[in-house]
């Protein structure tokens, strides 16, 4: 696909109207931009080192939260702010990603794709009561 050129981009203009024509440059940008954000595995074995990343720290600076690969699929951890006492908090086939404690550090949102499609999943802080944030209403 190649980028319209100026003499194209007036053209729709005298069809759409100039605020239509913005949505839908904005909508491509974010659908490009999208295309690369959500992590996969690499798919060559050589390449499959452990990696972390989304670290955050909790609300009171005590823990770390992450998510990391050390299984083969990203799943999310949390291990004390000094280094210690590394805990994996989820263990499925699916992909765990993006953890965000709440301001009060009881509850974890993070995303996974272990339905099917990536949605928004909270669990308490210790890893236990996992659910979706939002129930799939489609049948």
């Amino acid at each position: 696909m190649t980028a319209p050129n100026s003499r194209t981009l007036l053209a729709l203009r005298g069809v759409f109207p100039a605020r239509f024509l913005r949505c839908c440059l904005i909508g491509m940008v974010a659908a490009a931009l999208m295309v690369g954000c959500f992590p996969r595995m690499p798919t060559n074995p050589a390449s499959q080192q452990p990696a972390s990343t989304d670290a955050s720290f909790s609300p009171d600076g005590s823990e770390i939260l992450y998510a990391a690969n050390h299984d083969g699929d990203l799943e999310i951890f949390v291990v004390n702010a000094d280094g210690s006492d590394r805990r994996q908090l989820t263990d499925n086939g699916g992909q765990d990603f993006f953890p965000s404690w709440s301001p009060d550090g009881q509850t974890i949102v993070f995303s996974s794709d272990r339905s099917g499609a990536v949605e928004l999943y909270l669990m308490d802080a210790d890893g236990g009561n996992q659910r979706p944030l939002m129930a799939n209403d489609e049948g």
